[in-house]
């Protein structure tokens, strides 16, 4: 596994210089912000993400990354958390939590464990992306087909749906299969799917 960078979210100037020194020390790059103004004026696609857990901060910077479409691991971490305050950061999206502080060995094995779990996440939302761009390029009926496909419909039943005949729906079937870039039906409901088409 290739390291991601790390960027280091934390208002703190000595335990940004400590886990920079340790993350470094291991072979990360590490990019140290002290607040999300600071964090939001470089771009962080599949970068770990390290916050701090103060104030509004980590659902501030998630929020950021998401808004601009950035695909980050966040582990997010501070001195006794709350067990409300672990629970709101799983849920603004952070993919683990940690208590501080972290000896050099555990720090590096956290932001290792947040980056494998990521990289699962950055691996569908790109099959996403690539696959609502091919969606795109169906016209308005070719999607209706695909739709009734991902639901088990025959061109028979879909036709009957549509108020078209099957010989119809076989046309848009054949135009839908071509845009898509897909070999036959199941690849193409594969396609839908992964684009999030509501079955």
């Amino acid at each position: 596994m290739t390291q991601a960078p790390v960027s280091l979210v934390d208002g703190d100037y000595a335990r940004r210089a400590r886990i920079a020194h340790a993350l470094a020390s291991a072979g990360r790059h590490v990019e140290p912000f002290e607040s999300l103004e600071e964090f939001a004026a470089k771009s962080h696609d599949r970068a770990v993400l390290m916050v701090h857990d103060e104030g509004t901060l980590v659902r501030d910077v998630i929020n950021w990354c998401q808004r601009e479409g950035q695909l980050v691991g966040a582990l997010v971490y501070s001195q006794d958390p709350p067990p409300k305050n672990v629970v709101q950061a799983i849920r603004s999206g952070a993919t683990d939590y940690c208590q501080w502080p972290l000896d050099p060995e555990s720090l590096q094995e956290a932001v290792d464990n947040c980056q494998a779990v990521a990289e699962t996440e950055w691996t569908r939302a790109e099959k996403q992306a690539f696959a609502r761009k091919l969606i795109e390029r169906l016209t308005p009926r070719e999607k209706e087909v695909l739709t009734y496909m991902t639901r088990g419909f025959s061109n028979r039943a879909i036709g009957e749906q549509l108020g078209i005949s099957p010989r119809t729906v076989e046309i848009h079937r054949g135009h839908m299969l071509s845009k898509l870039y897909a070999n036959n039906s199941p690849d193409a409901v594969r396609i839908a799917l992964e684009a999030g088409i509501e079955v």
